[in-house]
């Protein structure tokens, strides 16, 4: 595990920074967004969020040279996929032909790289399948972020989707508590303009969605909030059911909030009453209880900037890294 790293998670309103200290202490903080910085989950002031983001790691004392970045889905496909196993170098050969379908301007350069969740081995010898999350983004984004990040003073470790952050929040989570047999997990992320659910089975995601409802919504007035929290609830309720149609022998307990919104309880309690489940906070998946702010509400607010602090990907998902080896220099 990386202790030497700042996680940053950029959304639409705030910036989340998470640095995973020596110690073996989590501390996260947190910064409201100018307005016009970002745009549709898209940086729109490369210079000026990169000179906002060194002021803000100066404020905090985020002192550790290197970065980590939760990359926006709407720069970023991802998939989840099985594979006959072969070599690092064929696996660079084949992963673009699994987005070609996905992927709209072909002209445009990306970058590819994978996390490998599962190696199926026959007799116990060699592996015959492998199960990845893997992913893609647009050099020309890329590049952008590692400026913006060079800007704010970092040395960029890796970056990588949010989906893969949270599984990485998963693997140490399991790991550190000795689970055996992987554990079904459900994160709401209720944002400024959307809410995304994503259902993991272990450290693997098996589903997620996106729904056009956020924070933005809210009013003072209790109908019209009652009702954002309601249209969220049947929407995880309708993806549970999916869920469960999919995959029948599989059982969650619990779902996991987090995002700005979460800190409204009576959005946690009607997606609870809606789903059956019990209501946690994401937070409760760090390990580490010793952030510097022993204040629970801090902790909940950016599982995906705290996953990609650890920055222990098992084979791949430096996409950052990989692009200045020219190792993602396959395009479609």
């Amino acid at each position: 595990m990386n202790k030497g790293c700042v996680g940053i998670e950029i959304g639409t309103r705030q910036v989340k920074m998470v640095q995973w200290e020596d110690s073996g202490q989590y501390r996260e903080e947190t910064e409201l967004l100018p307005d016009h910085y970002v745009c549709n989950g898209r940086v729109t002031a490369i210079e000026a969020l990169g000179e906002f983001l060194k002021d803000m790691a100066r404020k905090y004392s985020m002192t550790k040279p290197w970065c980590c970045l939760v990359l926006p889905d709407s720069v970023t496909y991802t998939r989840r996929l099985k594979m006959p196993a072969m070599t690092v170098r064929h696996l660079k050969l084949n992963l673009p032909y699994e987005f070609h379908d996905y992927i709209q301007n072909k002209r445009e350069p990306y970058v590819f790289d994978y996390a490998v969740i599962n190696l199926e081995y026959r007799h116990g010898q060699k592996p015959v399948s492998m199960d990845l999350m893997a992913a893609a983004a647009p050099r020309r984004v890329i590049e952008e972020y590692e400026k913006m990040l060079r800007i704010g003073g970092w040395k960029v470790k890796a970056a990588a989707p949010v989906t893969f952050a949270y599984s990485n929040l998963i693997r140490e989570y399991e790991k550190g508590k000795g689970i055996l047999a992987p554990k079904d997990y459900c994160f709401v992320d209720l944002g400024y303009h959307t809410t995304k659910i994503f259902f993991f089975h272990g450290n693997g995601l098996e589903a997620g969605r996106e729904l056009e409802a956020g924070c933005e919504q809210l009013t003072w007035e209790d109908g019209p909030c009652r009702q954002l929290y309601e249209t969220v609830g049947m929407a995880v309720r309708r993806t549970l059911e999916f869920y469960y149609f999919r995959f029948p022998d599989r059982k969650l307990k619990e779902i996991y909030f987090c995002g700005g919104g979460s800190r409204i309880e009576a959005f946690r309690e009607t997606v609870a009453e809606y789903t059956g489940l019990d209501s946690r906070f994401a937070g409760e998946l760090v390990l580490k209880t010793g952030f510097e702010k022993n204040d629970r509400e801090i902790r909940i607010l950016s599982p995906g900037a705290a996953g990609i602090a650890i920055s222990d990907f098992q084979s791949g998902s430096k996409m950052l890294e990989r692009l200045k080896e020219r190792v993602g220099s396959w395009f479609i």
